[in-house]
């Protein structure tokens, strides 16, 4: 439990009626739907939301084209969007470590206000939602943000949060994630970096099992990645809990097993529907080991579709098309219900 004072006037995460299901996320690369329609071919299931990143300080023409090509062809194709939206600096001669400071300081007001406008007009057509996720893992070593104190980071998110509420948008439209990393990785506790309530619709927690896949890690079990953290930020904070991103490797005692990958999957659907977690994104991208489902360079299973064969994880597909979790309701516009969109029910 966090020291008093670092997190007022919040009661706790209710864990809610374990049992509910979980809505079905993906995150499959920097062009998602092409990757998504083999995807779900093989999976016959759509996701409900597809995660996705921007860089805020693009030029102003290619940030208009993340909307309207990125955002649009997501939200046009029956998915919500997941924005994850990253500060990074603005010249050469400026630093990492300053970006919050450059953002306290009001030396990020233009960029800020100039996507919150974008943000806007993207949001008045139809009736468009999306998930806003900014400056994610902000207590783990590597993120410009991380570097800065806990203090600095809520300054910044309320500056941020309050020029985007000033483009009268409302949380029909858009609700805001806060995401720390699973575990605490050379920085404060996640609890010190909380916002507060009145600026945040959802928690999220992102949580990996490495295996051995690293000099530093070792196998864990969806209840070692996430149990210690959810169940601290539970002690302090009333919102709905989401996963904007997991994954497990294969890699585990010195060698790639697939089975033992395929099982992890079983058992981290099965601990969110218990913990009642409500949205659940894989990060189906082979980066730092082979964490894909679909698509990776093994599986438990092969598939064979648009003259490509794929590697696939069955268990993968087995779980997301049962009863426990929710893809979207249909490939049309809303793709979740309204009380399921601002996790309050399914």
């Amino acid at each position: 439990m966090a020291s008093a004072g670092v997190i007022a006037g919040c009661s706790t995460i209710d864990a809610g009626a374990a049992g509910s299901r979980t809505i079905l996320g993906v995150y499959t690369g920097e062009s998602p739907l092409s990757q998504l329609k083999p995807f779900e071919q093989w999976l016959g299931l759509q996701h409900a939301v597809v995660v996705c990143f921007v860089d805020a300080t693009r030029p102003p023409a290619k940030l208009r084209t993340f909307f309207d090509d990125v955002l649009t062809d997501l939200w046009n194709s029956g998915y919500i969007p997941m924005v994850t939206w990253e500060a990074s600096s603005q010249s050469d001669s400026e630093v990492s470590r300053n970006i919050l400071e450059t953002i306290n300081s009001g030396g990020y007001d233009d960029v800020i206000d100039r996507w919150a406008r974008d943000l806007a007009r993207w949001l008045q057509v139809g009736d468009r939602r999306l998930y806003f996720r900014p400056l994610p893992e902000m207590n783990r070593a590597g993120t410009p943000w991380s570097t800065a104190t806990p203090r600095d980071y809520r300054i910044a998110w309320h500056r941020l949060h309050r020029r985007v509420a000033n483009e009268g948008i409302d949380e029909d439209r858009l609700q805001w994630v806060w995401n720390p990393n699973a575990t605490d990785v050379e920085s404060p506790p996640a609890e010190a970096y909380y916002p507060g309530d009145r600026f945040v619709d959802w928690v999220g927690i992102d949580g990996y099992n490495f295996g051995d896949a690293k000099p530093w890690s070792t196998w864990q079990s969806p209840d070692s990645v996430f149990t210690p953290m959810l169940d601290r930020l539970r002690d302090h904070i009333d919102k709905p809990v989401m996963v904007p991103e997991f994954g497990s490797t294969s890699r585990r005692q010195g060698a790639f097993r697939p089975a033992a990958k395929a099982q992890w999957i079983q058992s981290a659907f099965e601990y969110f529907r218990r913990q009642d977690v409500r949205l659940a994104c894989w990060f189906n991208t082979d980066k730092e080991t082979d964490w894909a489902v679909f698509g990776g360079v093994r599986g438990t299973d092969t598939f064979q579709g648009g003259g490509e064969r794929y590697h696939t994880y069955s268990a993968y597909r087995q779980i997301a098309t049962g009863h426990g979790v929710q893809g979207a309701k249909s490939a049309s516009a809303g793709v979740l219900s309204d009380d399921a969109f601002v996790g309050s029910g399914q």
